[in-house]
């Protein structure tokens, strides 16, 4: 039926995202490279090991604003991400 093909379908779908997930997690996790990702509000997406080693430290161990100030977080035009929310 269309709604079993539909469910394998998405089954695959989840199994290749899955896939890709662990590849960009073993690519980013065994960089020497430092990424960092952050969204429009400063929230960090991706912060991988090396850029933890680089920095000395890790987001976790202070606040949002903290490393808004600390790090100067920019939007890709050059303007800085604004320490509160």
């Amino acid at each position: 039926s269309a709604e079993i093909a539909q469910m394998l379908v998405r089954r695959e779908t989840e199994n290749e995202l899955g896939e890709a997930r662990a590849l960009l997690d073993t690519v980013l996790n065994d960089m020497g490279s430092g990424v960092i990702v952050a969204d429009k509000k400063g929230r960090l997406l991706v912060f991988n090991p090396a850029a933890e080693n680089i920095l000395g430290g890790a987001p976790k161990d202070m606040s949002r604003e903290e490393w808004l100030r600390t790090w100067s977080v920019a939007y890709e035009d050059g303007s800085n991400c604004p320490t509160e929310d």
